[in-house]
């Protein structure tokens, strides 16, 4: 039968490799998966979290709340044009404090031209939407959180070696094991090359002008 990574055979993976026993080692294993997943999520671009959002503008509302994953924010572009708003156009990212000097009115309203962070939790559109415009957000996001009732995720199914040396990686952390922390890293780091390696291979291949198919 072919291995299969779940949350369940990582923690027993990770217990393996470990050869420890003891309570406290034992009760800290979710928190090496989780941290591992963090970590995995903040050093790679991978297309596997690269996730599109779209919805329409509340009229009157400049605040957009943003998703519960959320890591970073690639493209914002909203509709425009007649009935079918069937034209996109590019939000420009700005700062906060550009924001609200180009737009200090928010009652006032407007066809969206930029946004900023507003806070972690919130984008800030500018000026404030006067109409409910269709929008459409592409953003780097954590990877969903793998626990006993979440057992796969995309990492799990497709990076399973990242997220296993990942993983082992903070664990090894954790137990003061420093020859094993430089042994781990570079196997992450050897791991988390390829994955990078191969999405940009996707990305070349998404730009590239074709002759042929």
């Amino acid at each position: 039968m072919a291995f299969e990574l779940t949350y369940q055979t990582l923690y027993d993976t990770i217990l393996s490799y470990l050869e420890r026993d003891d309570l406290d080692v034992k009760d800290n294993i979710p928190v090496f998966i989780m941290l591992g997943q963090r970590r995995i999520s903040k050093d790679s671009k991978t297309l596997g979290l690269e996730v599109y959002m779209t919805g329409n503008f509340t009229p009157g509302n400049g605040v957009l709340i943003k998703p519960a994953r959320w890591r970073s924010t690639i493209t914002f572009n909203v509709g425009s044009n007649g009935p079918g708003f069937n034209t996109r156009n590019q939000l420009l990212l700005r700062s906060y404090e550009f924001c609200r000097e180009y737009w200090p009115d928010d009652t006032e309203t407007g066809f969206p031209k930029y946004f900023s962070d507003y806070g972690y939790n919130n984008w800030l559109i500018v000026p404030t939407p006067d109409i409910a415009y269709p929008f459409e957000v592409a953003y780097s996001e954590q990877s969903q959180p793998l626990d006993l009732t979440n057992q796969t995720n995309w990492l799990t199914e497709n990076a399973p070696e990242l997220l296993i040396y990942a993983s082992l990686l903070e664990a090894m952390i954790f137990v003061k094991d420093d020859e094993r922390v430089q042994t781990y890293k570079q196997f992450y780091l050897e791991a988390l090359i390829g994955l990078n390696a191969e999405d940009k291979g996707r990305i070349t291949d998404r730009y590239s002008k074709r002759t042929k198919d």
